[in-house]
C-alpha cells in the first residue's frame, strides 16, 4: 500500500500576471483486493516404526507389557493410540519410565518426523526442564535403556516411544 502526500496548493502564475493557487488532483486510492488464502495443506505421515512392539491404550495394560519386554534387554517400541502435546507433560502411565531412564543415567531424546520445516528446538527444551523424580523400583526394568520420543513435526505430538539398550549393551 502506498500512502500518498496530502493535497497541497500550490501558487500559478497565469500570463496575465495573475496569481492564482492551484490544487492538484488526487484521486482516491483504489480499493484493496484481498488475496484468496490458499487452502489449508493436511498432510499425513505415518509413524515411523511400522511394526511397534506393543499398542499402548490403557495405563494397567501397559505396564504389565513393557516390564518383562524391556528385561529381555532387546529394542521396545511403544505406539501410542492418544498421542500427546509435546509441550505437555507425558501421560501418567509413561511419566514414570522416562524418569527411570534419566534416573539411570540413560538419555531421553526426540526424533522428529513428518517435518516440513526445521526450528521446533524450543518446544523440546521445554519438554525436558523437569527434573526428574526417584526412580521406583517398578521401573527398573528401564535401567540400561535409552529413550527416543518420535514426534510428529507438525502437530507437535508424541506418537511413539522406543527404548533402545544403551550403547555397550546387547540387542
Amino acid at each position: 500500500m502506498r500512502i500518498l502526500p496530502a493535497e497541497t496548493a500550490t501558487p500559478v502564475v497565469s500570463n496575465a500576471g495573475d496569481v492564482a493557487p492551484a490544487v492538484s488532483a488526487v484521486s482516491a486510492p483504489a480499493p484493496l483486493r484481498t488475496a484468496a488464502l490458499p487452502a489449508p495443506v493436511i498432510k499425513s505421515c505415518a509413524r515411523p516404526i511400522a511394526d511397534p512392539d506393543l499398542h499402548v491404550d490403557a495405563a494397567a495394560d501397559f505396564q504389565r507389557q513393557l516390564r518383562p519386554r524391556l528385561r529381555m534387554r532387546q529394542r521396545v517400541v511403544l505406539d501410542l493410540s492418544a498421542p500427546y502435546a509435546a509441550q505437555a507433560a507425558p501421560p501418567a502411565g509413561l511419566a514414570p519410565w522416562i524418569d527411570a531412564v534419566k534416573g539411570s543415567g540413560g538419555s531421553v531424546s526426540v526424533a522428529q518426523y513428518c517435518q516440513m520445516t526445521r526450528g521446533f528446538g524450543d518446544w523440546l527444551a521445554r519438554m525436558f526442564a523437569t527434573t526428574p523424580r526417584d526412580p521406583s523400583r517398578a521401573y527398573d526394568a528401564a535401567h540400561g535403556y535409552d529413550m527416543i520420543l518420535h514426534a510428529d513435526a507438525l502437530d507437535r505430538t508424541v506418537t511413539q516411544v522406543e527404548f533402545v539398550p544403551r550403547a555397550g549393551r546387547a540387542l
